[in-house]
């Protein structure tokens, strides 16, 4: 799934939203970073960005699982 579309001027644009990033982690039960950037097709930072939105709304919790982050839902 590339999850990437075009906006006016020509470049990729990911189309994920913050509640498709949450449905996503609340069905894979915990995710990594580069998972979400891999299942849309995006840079690290990208889904990092999302997935900081998320735990800021209350809605996922990171976890330090040795050198990285593993992401939950938090329901």
């Amino acid at each position: 799934m590339s999850g990437r579309d075009r906006d006016d001027g020509g470049r990729f644009t990911a189309a994920m939203s913050l509640d498709d990033v949450y449905e996503y982690v609340r069905e894979q039960g915990n995710v990594t970073t580069t998972e979400v950037a891999e299942h849309w097709g995006v840079s690290s930072e990208t889904a990092r960005r999302k997935l900081r939105e998320l735990e800021e709304e209350d809605r996922v919790i990171a976890r330090d699982v040795g050198s990285a982050l593993l992401w939950m839902a938090d329901e």
